[in-house]
């Protein structure tokens, strides 16, 4: 986990990112983080209820796994298929632009 950055060296750190994490736990919000991940073309693990505003415009965007909080052995599952290339994740990165 990485903790605060400026926002001037966003744009590098977005570019390194292989895939995005993203916690969210209010069901009727979308994170502003959230878009800027998108624009930079990077796929999004989602923590988050299926019923959240976040999961279902990524889910619609195709950009993203969703994973409820407290599924640890699914976040375990998906961040392995992810280092092993087992997902188009450049493509599903694309698909949120």
């Amino acid at each position: 986990m990485i903790g605060y950055q400026s926002y001037k060296y966003m744009p590098d750190f977005y570019a390194s990112v292989f895939v995005s994490l993203r916690s969210h736990l209010a069901l009727t919000a979308f994170p502003s983080k959230t878009m800027e991940i998108m624009a930079f073309g990077k796929p999004i693990i989602a923590l988050t209820s299926e019923k959240s505003d976040l999961a279902d415009i990524i889910k619609k965007a195709k950009c993203c796994f969703v994973i409820a909080h407290c599924n640890i052995d699914m976040l375990h599952e998906i961040t392995i298929k992810c280092l092993n290339n087992e997902f188009d994740i450049v493509g599903m990165g694309h698909n949120g632009l």
